[in-house]
């Protein structure tokens, strides 16, 4: 008898592909994957394994077109299983083998019993309710596995454990990316073909080097310049040295953007690395940044820089012959980032890490080999930084990758009492970052004590061009609408209330004005959003207590460019306004002013990072208790893949997408959604036209008719009630245009009641 892995509707089964194929080509694949990692053996034995339930009756049956649902993916779990036992294989091994396996599909399950009765490994392997497929025996030969020494028991090796269950999540990886890719290869090998037409990263060097060349002679002579060359220089040499992990020290405005570009092209092109990704915090800045680099390697080489944001929800696909359905979005999903230049969020990038579905866990091979830059390090949530840490640690000592900490406050991440998973042996490249520091200070930070909305606002009208920046949208809103009662001109709102096409509006339309020293009054009242990666220069910043970070990032908003003898940002307090984290790092920054340091100094951010640590203890540095559940059961192999998925969460609630019709090409971009003409550009294309808003706001919105259900599978909304929307004609970036406000969700403009 013959088997297919795949059939092809109203094709005879001479067009099908054999499943001996498939299994072949998949192992083979996966294999390459593994490759970079030296697990090329493991991931071949996998790719053997996985689809052996396909030589099953029913199984070709369904294929012929029957309804019989059919279990597939067990068969191959409990051959490894057999196999392993056989060679004397650890048992944890053979478990996590059986986990990959049977996963493929549905994704990585929990070892054991759970409150989600039938869908663990354990509960699996002791119901095989499975067609036999014994067939396999006469068509596969299964190569003898790698031998392995006896593993220590992990409820004294915490460190171990997490070996372990990473080498599962990249060796699950590779599996699921080679079978997805496989099958693509079949079923539609015009987009198959398409793939891998990326140049080498060497090709990219000489466009970079040219870029900041003419940078340096377009530069205006002075000391922040002369210092931008520094620290690019380092940067260079720098990149000689072996892989590992660097930080890069470097005040805002320190050009370390570039910088550290430069440093991840040529570290990776010495070490024969094979891509860069740079991992960025907030997602209001990705297309900014991925636009830079695009900037960089000109029209030629654009395509090379990949955005992946995180901000989109990926439904999880039931088989690969579904990625392309023309109804979903589904073709996002399974991005495996095989650019050679990817842009992601620090959401994107950790969250994948731990991920348990196959379709965010795809991508994770092709992070080995690579050079990571974490931009913004600091902002590592304190309930997940010793889980993060974990992470970075094993991808440098066994996944060959190069991890760059970039930022102007270093936290404090090495080993301490309080974090026995510290990283170590971190080169800076900066050789004098306190002399770096002293040269680039250029603003004065003054504490202007506690003061209420309306004060603050009287103190804005006496400044014709300042930047105000606070801690919440609620605040940025009240202030807004007070100066509006003061008749303040020139005022322009940031907050993620607004889409980021609105934002980007603002921001360009503020960047003019302040070009023109004659210019009305510009007056920025802002979230956070605008302190990390935004180029914009005022010579006054009002900026809400926060942490150490933040208020170094609003200070960096102040006198950029060097050109005022001294810029200032003013910080203050506003009552009743710090929660969580946030109250936690204020705290620490407290205790830096109490002990009188400068506070943008290398030595003030030592003592907030020691303080904010050392206050939260280890336990609370890993909240969830990530590293611990995974050893608890370690020597078993039974590991809690699903949950630890599912606690591992930079962002705690899950905000509701609300698209909204901001200008004519949004308008055509809902309409596509609407009528189902969808696909991977579209999706990318909605997220410029998205307001998040958290299930209870989205909750009163829907059930006042303000927003609607739009497209695939209910993932987004429409905004319907455009009243709600200050700004909404589009393209403008006109003054005092707040976005949405859904504190009244049946609020309409009068003139919208007249018929």
């Amino acid at each position: 008898m013959n088997y297919y892995a795949h059939s092809i509707k109203g094709q005879s089964k001479d067009r099908w592909q054999p499943l001996h194929a498939h299994l072949a080509e998949t192992a083979a694949l996966a294999g390459d994957f593994a490759e970079v990692f030296d697990n090329a053996i493991w991931a071949n034995l996998f790719g053997l394994l996985h689809d052996l339930g396909k030589y099953s009756t029913l199984f070709q049956q369904r294929l012929a077109g029957s309804p019989i649902r059919v279990d597939h993916s067990l068969a191959g779990a409990l051959e490894a299983i057999r196999l392993l036992g056989k060679h004397n294989v650890h048992q944890a091994i053979a478990k996590l083998a059986a986990h990959i396996i049977s996963g493929h599909h549905t994704g990585l399950a929990d070892g054991l019993p759970s409150d989600d009765p039938g869908t663990t490994l354990a509960q699996r392997l002791t119901n095989p309710l499975i067609p036999d497929y014994s067939a396999w025996a006469s068509q596969i030969t299964l190569p003898e596995p790698p031998r392995l020494p006896d593993l220590p028991r992990p409820e004294t090796c915490e460190d171990m454990a997490f070996s372990l269950f990473f080498w599962a999540h990249m060796l699950f990886s590779c599996l699921v990316d080679a079978d997805f890719l496989n099958t693509e290869a079949f079923l539609q090998p015009d987009k198959a073909a398409l793939r891998n037409a990326y140049p080498r990263l060497e090709t990219l060097r000489p466009a970079l080097n040219s870029h900041l060349t003419d940078m340096t002679k377009n530069s205006r002579p002075g000391e922040v310049n002369a210092r931008r060359a520094e620290v690019l220089e380092a940067c260079k040499r720098a990149a000689l040295l072996e892989p590992g992990i660097f930080s890069l020290t470097v005040p805002t405005g320190g050009g370390k953007t570039l910088s550290s570009l430069a440093f991840a092209l040529d570290h990776a092109c010495r070490c024969k690395l094979r891509r860069i990704i740079y991992v960025i915090p907030y997602t209001s800045i990705i297309e900014q940044t991925a636009e830079v680099f695009r900037n960089v390697f000109g029209p030629g080489l654009a395509h090379t820089v990949l955005e992946h944001h995180s901000n989109v929800a990926e439904p999880e696909a039931a088989s690969p012959e579904d990625a392309d359905s023309a109804d979903s979005m589904r073709s996002l999903a399974f991005e495996n980032w095989d650019a050679p230049i990817v842009v992601t969020t620090a959401v994107q990038f950790f969250e994948s890490l731990f991920a348990a579905r196959s379709s965010r866990c795809r991508k994770v091979h092709n992070i080995a080999g690579s050079v990571v830059i974490l931009d913004e390090a600091q902002t590592l949530p304190l309930p997940l930084l010793r889980p993060c840490l974990a992470a970075i640690k094993e991808l440098v000592s066994t996944y060959r990758v190069s991890f760059v900490l970039c930022t102007a406050t270093q936290p404090e991440l090495g080993i301490k009492p309080w974090n026995r998973n510290g990283l170590e042996n971190v080169r800076e490249i900066v050789p004098d970052v306190e002399s770096l520091f002293t040269s680039l200070e250029r603003v004065d930070i003054e504490f202007v004590g506690t003061m209420e909305i309306e004060d603050l606002s009287e103190r804005l009208v006496r400044n014709e061009r300042v930047l105000c920046i606070v801690n919440t949208r609620k605040q940025a809103r009240e202030l807004c609408e007070s100066l509006l009662k003061k008749r303040a001109g020139g005022l322009y709102h940031l907050s993620t209330r607004m889409c980021p096409a609105h934002r980007r509006a603002v921001l360009a339309r503020v960047k003019a004005l302040l070009k023109d020293p004659a210019c009305p009054p510009v007056r920025i009242i802002s979230t956070s959003l605008i302190e990390a990666g935004v180029d914009i220069d005022f010579p006054v910043v009002y900026r809400a207590m926060a942490g150490q970070e933040s208020i170094a990032q609003a200070a960096g908003r102040s006198n950029r460019e060097g050109l005022l003898d001294r810029g200032k940002c003013c910080v203050f307090d506003l009552p009743h306004t710090a929660r969580g984290e946030q109250s936690r790092r204020q705290s620490a920054c407290d205790a830096v002013v109490r002990a009188g340091l400068p506070l943008l100094s290398p030595a003030a951010t030592k003592l907030y990072f020691d303080d904010l640590y050392a206050l939260q203890g280890e336990d609370a540095l890993d909240g969830k208790k990530i590293l611990r559940r995974v050893a608890k059961t370690a020597k078993d192999g039974l590991f809690p893949f699903r949950s630890v998925a599912k606690d591992f969460c930079f962002i705690e609630h899950d905000e509701v997408p609300v698209i909204v019709p901001y200008g004519d090409a949004a308008e055509a971009d809902l309409e596509a959604l609407r009528t189902g003409r969808t696909d991977r550009g579209l999706y990318r294309r909605l997220q410029q036209w998205i307001v998040t808003l958290p299930p209870r706001l989205s909750g009163v919105l829907l059930a006042a008719g303000s927003i609607q259900p739009v497209g695939f599978a209910g993932l987004y909304y429409e905004l319907v009630n455009l009243d709600l929307y200050s700004g909404i004609r589009g393209g403008v970036g006109g003054e005092a245009e707040l976005g949405l406000n859904p504190a009244d969700p049946t609020f309409r403009e009068a003139e919208g009641l007249i018929v």
